[in-house]
Order: structure tokens, then sequence, then C-alpha cells
């Protein structure tokens, strides 16, 4: 189906061209260049996890939260870690469980 073609940034109607696969492979490298909140070192998962929360919280406020949150937990670095404690800080109890579930799936850790 078309949508399978999307998902993976593929033209569903003709062969990829060279050009089309420089075009992709310029965007990768500079979203992967990008963090999420500026100021700290990000791991890629780290990454990954950020944006995973930010299905959980809204995205508009989650930064300020990250934010207000490193002022209290200083670290240079911003790994899975911190990230799933930043996430126990800012989501209901209820929902710690699901949450570091899929803060775990989206980081590939088991």
């Amino acid at each position: 189906p078309r949508e399978q073609y999307d998902r993976l940034g593929l033209p569903f109607d003709h062969e990829m061209t060279a050009e089309e696969l420089r075009a992709q492979k310029a965007w990768v490298a500079e979203n992967d260049r990008a963090v999420p909140v500026e100021g700290w070192e990000w791991t890629p998962e780290a990454k990954e996890q950020f944006l995973a929360l930010a299905m959980f919280t809204g995205k508009e406020k989650l930064p300020e939260l990250f934010r207000a949150y490193m002022k209290d937990h200083p670290a240079e670095k911003v790994g899975c870690p911190v990230i799933e404690a930043f996430a126990m800080a800012v989501t209901p109890e209820a929902s710690h469980g699901p949450v570091l579930n899929v803060l775990n799936v989206v980081a590939r850790r088991s």
C-alpha cells in the first residue's frame, strides 16, 4: 500500500532517483544534528525518547518542562536515564508503566 512507501520515504510511482536519494540523505543528516532542546548533548536514543514523550505530554510545553527539570537535575549529556527520570516527573503516576514501556521500545532497550 501507498502509506508504506510514504512511511519509508520511497516514491510510490517510480524508482528512486539518485537526486531523490541525495535529498533524503541530506534531510536525515540535518535532522540527526538537531536536538529537541538546545543546551545539552543528546544521545540518539534520548532524542527518540523525547519525541515519543511529546505524544504523552503535549509538544508545546515539553521543552519548557525539560529546561525546568534540568535546572534541578543538572547534566551535560542527555541519555535514556535522564529522559526516563524526566518522564516520571511530568507524567501521572498511573501512566508510568506504559510510558516507560514506550520509551524503552523507542530506544530499542530490553
